[in-house]
Formats: structure tokens, sequence, C-alpha cells
């Protein structure tokens, strides 16, 4: 027989590992993203859309 708690980690597990991965990916890509801009700061202002 299962307890509910390990059904409930097993089912979870999963989840917590695809979420964890996505949030190390996104702060991943951010932090690429600002050193790529900080070391070219035209590209910067034309990503971001303040060209005058």
């Amino acid at each position: 027989m299962f307890d509910h708690n390990t059904l409930i980690t097993l089912l979870f597990a999963p989840v917590v590992a695809y979420i964890a991965g996505a949030v190390l990916f996104s702060i991943i890509t951010s932090l690429q993203e600002s050193i790529s801009t900080s070391s070219g700061p035209t590209g910067s202002h034309i990503n971001s859309g303040h060209s005058v």
C-alpha cells in the first residue's frame, strides 16, 4: 500500500525538478544577457528600443 506522502513526493518530484531547471535556465540566460549588454552598451540601447 502506498502512503499519501510517498505518492505525493513521487508525483511532485519531476515537477519540482522541471521547475528548478527552468528557473536555473532563466537565471543563466538573464546573466548571459546582462553580461553581453554590459560588454556592449550600444547593443543594449538598440535591444531596449531607446534609439533616438
